[in-house]
Parts: C-alpha cells; sequence; structure tokens
C-alpha cells in the first residue's frame, strides 16, 4: 500500500510538473518493496522525465538484469553506457559497454566505443584482456573476425606485443585465408619480430591471396631472399625463384640468382639446363653469347666435359671473332689440360695470323701430344722447327724440333737434310751423329733410310769430327746393311 502511495504521488508530480519530487516518490516507492523490472521500468520513466541521469543509467543497468529479452536488455545496457559516458564516469562506460558486447560481440559501434574509452584512459591492455575474454567464449564464430582484427591492431600497435598481434592475424586467416590486407599486415609484424621461418610462412599466405601477377613476384622476391640468405635454406630458394620466373620469364635478376643458387648447391646439371634453354630464347647475339660463355665455363670446370665447353666457346667465336673473354676462357682450359688439343685447333690459326709465334708454337705442342699418328706428329714438329729458325731465329730449337721430328719418320729426306743444314749452323755434327745412330738400329727403319743416316754419320765423323775409329766402326755397320758397297770399301781402306 505504502508503494502504491508513492507511485500515486510520482504520478501527481509529475502532472503538476515537478519531475524531481516525483522521482522522489517513486524511489521511495521501491525502497519499500523488493526490485522488480516493472518498478525499475517507472522508475526509470520519473527519473528521465527529471533530468537525473545518474540515477537514470543507474535504473537502466538494474532493470537490464530483469530484462529476459537478449535484444532488449542490449538496448539498456547500451543508454546505460551512454549515459555514463555523456556524465564522464568512463568506468562505468567501460563496464556497460562490457556487458554489451558479451550480448553483441559483432557490433560495429560497441567496438568503436570500447575503443574511444581504452583511449581516453582505460587502457588498451583491459580492452585487449576483453576482446581476448569474448573471443575465448565463442570459437570458430567467423563474425568474431572484427575482434581479431582488433586484438592484433592493439597488440601490434597499441602494446607493443608482436607476437600477440601475428597469434590472432592468423585466426583470421585460418577462418578467412583470402584476405590479403591482414596477409600483408602479418609479413610486415613477422619483419618486425625478425622470426625467418615464421616470416617465410607468413609470406607464403600473402602470395597466395595476391590477386596480380605482379604483387605474387614482389612478394617472392622477398621470400626467396629470406630462404637464401637468412635461412640458408637453397632448395627453398630456389623452388621460389622458379616460381617467380613461371609468372615472368624476363625476370634477370632472378634468373641469376636461380643460377647461383644452383652453383652454391651443386646442382650443376640443373644449371647446365637453364642456361641451354635460355641460349634458346634469348633473341640477340649478344645476350647468347653471354650465356653461352657461361656454360662453357660450367662444363669445363664443374661437369667436366672440356670437349663440350671448347664446342660451346667455338660457337661464341663464329658469331664474335674477336670475343676477348673466350679466347682467354679457352686458353685457360688449354693451360688446365682441359681438351688442350681441340682448343689449340681453334686458337692455333689465331696466333699464327696475329704472328704470336710462342702460342703459335704451344698450340703445335698440345696438338702434337694428343696425335696417335706418327706422321701427323711429324708434321706438326717440322712445322714448330720451321716457325723456330724462320720466325724466331732461334736455329738450336728449331735443329732440336727437327731433331724430335726424325724420330717420328726416320724416312723423309727433307727433314734430314734441313737437320744437315742446321748442324753446320750451330756445330750440332755430334748430337746429329748420335741421332742418326740410334735411328739406325731401330726396328722397323728401312735399310736403305738406314744406310744413307750412316753414310752421313761416316763422312762426318772422318771428315768434320776426325774420330777416325768412329768413322771405321759406322763403315763397317754399312757395309753389314749395303754389302758389296765399293764407295764403303775405299772409304774404310782410306780410313785405316
Amino acid at each position: 500500500e505504502d508503494a502504491t502511495i508513492h507511485f500515486q504521488l510520482a504520478e501527481y508530480a509529475s502532472a503538476k510538473g515537478d519531475p524531481g519530487a516525483a522521482a522522489i516518490h517513486a524511489m521511495s516507492a521501491l525502497d519499500t518493496l523488493p526490485p522488480s523490472g516493472p518498478a525499475l521500468a517507472r522508475l526509470a520513466e520519473f527519473l528521465e522525465k527529471s533530468g537525473d541521469q545518474a540515477g537514470l543509467a543507474a535504473t537502466l543497468s538494474s532493470l537490464s538484469a530483469f530484462e529476459a529479452d537478449p535484444a532488449k536488455r542490449f538496448e539498456l545496457v547500451l543508454r546505460a553506457a551512454d549515459l555514463y559516458r555523456e556524465l564522464g564516469s568512463q568506468e562505468q562506460a567501460f563496464a556497460r559497454f562490457r556487458i554489451a558486447l558479451g550480448l553483441e560481440p559483432h557490433r560495429r559501434p560497441l567496438h568503436e566505443a570500447l575503443e574511444t574509452l581504452a583511449e581516453g584512459g582505460v587502457g588498451w591492455k583491459r580492452l585487449a584482456e576483453v576482446y581476448t575474454e569474448e573471443a575465448g567464449k565463442h570459437p570458430g564464430d567467423e563474425r568474431l573476425l572484427p575482434v581479431f582484427r582488433k586484438l592484433a591492431w592493439i597488440f601490434a600497435e597499441k602494446l607493443n606485443e608482436p607476437a600477440r598481434a601475428a597469434d590472432f592475424l592468423k585466426m583470421v586467416l585460418a577462418a578467412d585465408e583470402e584476405d590479403a590486407d591482414v596477409a600483408r599486415e602479418l609479413s610486415r609484424i613477422m619483419t618486425a619480430i625478425g622470426d625467418a621461418s615464421q616470416l617465410v610462412e607468413a609470406l607464403r599466405r600473402e602470395v597466395h591471396v595476391a590477386r596480380r601477377a605482379g604483387e605474387k613476384v614482389a612478394t617472392l622476391r622477398r621470400l626467396a631472399a629470406i630462404q637464401e640468405e637468412r635461412l640458408s635454406d637453397l632448395e627453398g630458394a630456389a623452388a621460389t625463384c622458379r616460381e617467380i620466373l613461371a609468372l615472368d620469364r624476363s625476370d634477370v635478376v632472378t634468373l641469376d640468382r636461380l643460377c647461383a643458387l644452383y652453383g652454391r648447391a651443386g646442382r650443376f646439371n640443373d644449371l647446365r639446363e637453364i642456361y641451354i634453354e635460355e641460349i634458346t630464347r634469348a633473341a640477340h647475339v649478344r645476350e647468347k653469347n653471354m650465356l653461352r660463355f657461361k656454360l662453357a665455363v660450367l662444363l669445363g670446370e664443374q661437369l667436366g666435359r672440356p670437349d663440350e665447353a671448347v664446342g660451346i666457346i667455338e660457337q661464341i667465336l663464329e658469331s664474335d671473332d674477336e670475343a676477348a673473354e673466350a679466347i682467354t676462357l679457352l686458353e685457360s682450359f688449354a693451360a688446365k689440360g682441359l681438351a688442350p688439343a681441340r682448343a689449340a685447333v681453334i686458337l692455333g690459326p689465331r696466333y699464327r695470323e696475329k704472328g704470336e709465334w710462342r702460342k703459335y708454337i704451344e698450340c703445335l705442342e698440345r696438338r702434337g701430344q694428343a696425335a696417335t699418328d706418327p706422321a701427323a706428329r711429324f708434321a706438326l714438329m717440322r712445322e714448330i722447327g720451321c716457325v723456330y729458325e724462320e720466325q724466331l731465329a732461334q736455329k738450336d730449337m728449331a735443329f732440336a724440333t727437327f731433331c724430335r721430328a726424325l724420330r717420328e719418320v726416320p724416312a723423309d729426306g727433307d727433314n734430314r737434310a734441313a737437320l744437315e743444314r742446321l748442324a753446320a749452323e750451330t756445330r750440332g755434327w755430334e748430337e746429329l751423329c748420335l741421332l742418326y745412330t740410334e735411328e739406325s738400329r731401330r726396328d722397323g727403319v728401312a735399310d736403305d733410310v738406314r744406310a744413307a743416316m750412316l753414310r752421313t754419320v761416316a763422312q762426318v765423323q772422318e771428315q768434320t769430327l776426325e774420330a777416325l775409329p768412329a768413322a771405321a766402326e759406322t763403315i763397317s755397320r754399312l757395309a753389314d746393311i749395303v754389302p758389296g758397297d765399293e764407295a764403303a770399301v775405299r772409304a774404310l781402306v782410306g780410313i785405316h
């Protein structure tokens, strides 16, 4: 009865235009009864008319506890929160907004209000706790993805906890793997953290969501650099480079990186395949030759296929006769014993044409060492001897080389004539006599050749060296080879 009277007095005061008295009577009515929804609703009505915002905010908060309808309860709590915010009571407002968030966690205006309060003094750490608690209550609810994004932003930008931020960004991508903005943000945070392994994972996500080829290529380049330089993952980096080239075959920088990776990893056959393919693709001769040069180095020095390497260099020189690098490489191959004879065949004519006679002789020597046919070796030795005599004026070297030629083909009369002429000019008679004597004893030398050499030896021993006993012995051997040689007999009688 007392409560009824107080409410009647409140209505009377309200009707008379005294909302303050009305509110006092309404609160007196509540003091006599246990709290109830209807009573609190009537009190809220009188408080709103009286303009008592603090009382109204408290009453609406209490009233929300009696409201069974979630939507109506949300509106009551939200209104109470707004009133507290207008009154400057940030703690009370934050508490009500937090309750509202529990009822409707996906409402963006709530997030904005809570963030404003956090910035205003409540603190970002408390807001992060609230968001984290709400996220834990609704696992798998995609409507909370905005909350995860907000949490990531708070931990990254406000609390300086990038690892926590990354966790929530991963949650977003687990639910929406096509979110390009989140993928890029995750890469940025992982870069700041400095965890190369996780950064690789983040960049992979970014590549997956990139829409344009240019974006994919740029991200893949970063990925390849991190795999190579920070993780020493040569195979992974090479695979990434291949992805880039599949998108942009003209990316020379990536191609060079892939070649370097294959080289470091010892994948020389794969590197060879790349060079061959790129030579085929290249449009200009200069570009082709640059690739051929690299291929030649690879074949000769890493794959142990010097003959193929020299063949590639030959292709370079066919299109660019003055390719200095190719010539230098060919010379280095020859010096290292890598296909020296074939290199000599290519280099020799160049040296001869330019008058580089000592290099020309080196080429001839290398060809001679590789030759298996005595006649071929003889011809090369003769050429070397002629160069020494005619171009370098080194008769002693010419004599020595013609001696070597004789051992290959003793029957050549021109070579013997040259030897005998040079022996006279260089005083090499003793050496010539020794050589002819040795060759005359060698199996396989024709009798007429042996006889001719022995006649020369006997004549030199008798007339030039005045070695009569040696001459007599030589003529005796000649008589054994050519029985009935009257000249030999007369010479022998004369010596005796």
